[in-house]
């Protein structure tokens, strides 16, 4: 799974560079405007596991246990309780 991130980083990064490069030659700044909207999120692996869990039919309580790192593959057994 890390290689699969780093690649897909790599693959994002040169279309970055590609879509400033093309933007300069029409006159438009990205870096002013990308610094001007919000900040970016990291995402970590339990986060894109849960969110593939919730869309591949999991409850929230399973998405959110996987989120905390807790999954069935692990062989862990877990309850959630909420008020």
């Amino acid at each position: 799974m890390p290689e699969l991130f780093m690649t897909l980083k790599a693959l994002y990064e040169r279309e970055n560079r590609h879509n400033k490069f093309m933007a300069s030659l029409q006159g438009i700044d990205l870096e002013k405007e990308k610094a001007e909207s919000q900040p970016e999120n990291i995402t970590t692996h339990e986060e894109v596991y849960a969110r593939v869990a919730r869309r591949l039919g999991a409850s929230e309580s399973e998405a959110g246990a996987i989120e905390h790192g807790i999954s069935a593959d692990l062989g862990i057994g877990y309850e959630v309780y909420r008020a």
